[in-house]
């Protein structure tokens, strides 16, 4: 069984539309509708559009403040800081977007120096917590029974081979990535199949019916053997023979019996299957902001920004309904756009949904209307494709949680807990104004010194080339000294408790994130130095970072299989 999952060689047929599996994809559907009919247009259409508008109109507000500060954080992680709020945009501007301003007399170069200590804390984080994955050992409930210990070092192996398939450490750290800049954690699942994972040959067999001819004395009854022959194959001559109990000579009777048989006719290569395992954060997954628990989510809206080529090779009934924006329509579609296209948006994607729903959210219609009839026939619930806003292009059977685990955190009042890096962004804007305030006094430290024309000829000055102990004539006001017609400003000086303030943040910041220097291999600055104190320290800031991890086990499940 495990060499069947192993990866196998690439046929041919790996870049080929594949045949409709069982599981389904959030990216890769198969087409359920062959209706001339649209989907939208019919009463389970307008049923799955009626529950999503009111699903997105219910939490726009709220969920417009919480994209706007997961859109931040992830514009700190990439060094675009010195936000602002654009009410106009909807979304956060620099002052680099001011140059093209003529109103404006915010000078960028001010702002251009920024030291990332948010993405610094960030990788701590990473780094301290992946150094492996979590492993699960299943256990036998009998240990007694050899069937038991069997099947639970075979649910073991193959966990192991799940992690290595969908390189689960590198899953981890994506997962930390969005729980410290987005705050929660979505895992997909499901069972794929495709050639690019290898393909398998089958024994193919068909039905056949066989006739089963018993032959017997026709004289006494005696039986004289048989044999067999298949239905549209010429049967066997019946030759003649002699009864050993009568003597009878000639030929036999005989009496057919049909039956079924499998008959082997060759092999076929079909793609090899492999759970595949991806991790979103709350910019793609929409879920109702107030739930408390995976329970309690009565939809979940898979968005994203996808080719239109890719989804018009899935669709291709749909082909010239799919098309693309060349600009964001919306400020969620803006929000998930990575922050290298400054502004700008592709051209060739389109916004796709990817819904569940479970029963319970049927009944935002009347359980008379026909949106509620046509929806109920999904007992368990369903999926759907929805693009660009209402073109459905399928609806199929399913559940929800056979594909998603959301992240619980124990110390949040509703799943989208607050991540991790919030605290960190107060202290990113501190230590970007110390760095800037220092260097800009540094840069004045050097004195403007003024100068009267009376005393000093500056062409005659200027004309000159600066030797060592060089003498240049200049003349003293009447009555007073040389050094009265001269004036040097006083330079700008570093604060006394500039370091210290600075030493003080730098302390806090490891305070506020659990960021000790034992951590990431940093001197520790108090203590007498031992390595025991190093290793306490170690396992006690571990721990307070592992804390944060622990917010769902079944997670950590999900990605050990």
């Amino acid at each position: 069984m495990l060499e069947d999952l192993e990866q196998g060689p690439i046929s041919p047929e790996a870049a080929l539309p594949i045949p409709p599996q069982e599981p389904m994809s959030p990216v890769d559907k198969p087409i359920e509708s062959k209706e001339p009919v649209k989907i939208k247009d019919t009463p389970l259409g307008r049923g799955i559009l009626r529950i999503l508008e009111e699903f997105e109109r219910n939490d726009d507000a709220v969920r417009y403040h919480n994209v706007m500060k997961w859109r931040k954080h992830l514009y700190y992680w990439n060094s675009i800081q010195y936000l602002f709020e654009s009410e106009i945009a909807h979304d956060w501007m620099t002052v680099n977007d001011l140059r093209d301003d003529p109103e404006s007399d915010i000078d960028p170069a001010l702002y251009a120096k920024i030291i990332n200590v948010y993405k610094a804390n960030g990788e701590i984080y990473i780094g301290a917590l992946t150094p492996n994955t979590p492993k699960v050992r299943y256990f036998p409930k009998d240990a007694d029974d050899p069937d038991d210990v069997t099947t639970s070092k075979a649910y073991t192996k193959l966990s192991e081979l799940i992690q290595r398939h969908n390189k689960a450490q590198m899953l981890l750290m994506k997962s930390i990535f969005i729980l410290y800049n987005q705050g929660l954690v979505a895992c997909y699942n499901e069972n794929k199949a495709d050639y690019r994972f290898g393909q398998i040959d089958e024994d193919m067999y068909e039905d056949i019916t066989v006739l089963d001819r018993d032959h017997y004395c026709p004289n006494c009854g005696n039986p004289l053997g048989g044999d067999s022959y298949q239905v549209g194959q010429p049967p066997p001559p019946m030759n003649p023979t002699q009864c050993e109990g009568c003597g009878f000579q000639g030929p036999p009777e005989a009496e057919e019996i049909p039956r079924q048989e499998q008959q082997f006719v060759g092999t076929k290569s079909k793609p090899k299957p492999r759970e595949c395992l991806e991790v979103y954060g709350p910019l793609n997954v929409k879920i109702p902001m107030w739930a408390k628990d995976q329970q309690s989510v009565h939809i979940l809206n898979l968005e994203t920004e996808e080719s239109i080529y890719t989804l018009r090779a899935i669709y291709p009934e749909y082909e010239k309904e799919i098309q693309g924006f060349g600009s964001a329509e919306t400020w969620e579609q803006s929000a998930r756009i990575p922050s290298n296209y400054a502004g700008n948006f592709p051209r060739d994607v389109c916004t796709t949904k990817r819904i569940w729903l479970r029963p319970k959210s049927y009944y935002l219609w009347e359980s008379t209307t026909p949106e509620f009839q046509a929806l109920s026939k999904f007992k368990d619930g369903l999926y759907c494709v929805v693009i660009n806003g209402d073109l459905i292009t399928e609806v199929i059977k399913d559940k929800l949680d056979d594909h998603w685990t959301l992240t619980e955190y124990p110390m949040s009042e509703t799943l989208h807990a607050e991540p991790l890096g919030t605290a960190m962004i107060p202290l990113q804007d501190i230590t970007n104004e110390v760095a800037n305030l220092s260097l800009e006094t540094i840069e004045y430290g050097i004195s403007e010194v003024f100068a009267d024309k009376g005393v000093l000829d500056f062409d005659e000055y200027e004309q000159q080339e600066v030797k060592p102990g060089q003498i240049t004539p200049a003349k003293a006001p009447a009555g007073q000294a040389l050094a009265s017609g001269f004036y040097e400003v006083k330079p700008a000086t570093m604060p006394e408790g500039i370091e210290f303030f600075a030493d003080r943040i730098e302390k806090t910041t490891q305070f506020v994130m659990g960021t000790y220097p034992s951590v990431f291999g940093g001197a520790m600055t108090e203590g007498g130095g031992t390595a025991r104190e190093y290793e306490m320290s170690k396992s006690s800031a571990l721990q307070r970072l592992l804390d944060n991890l622990e917010c769902d086990p079944v997670l950590v499940g999900r990605l050990d299989g």
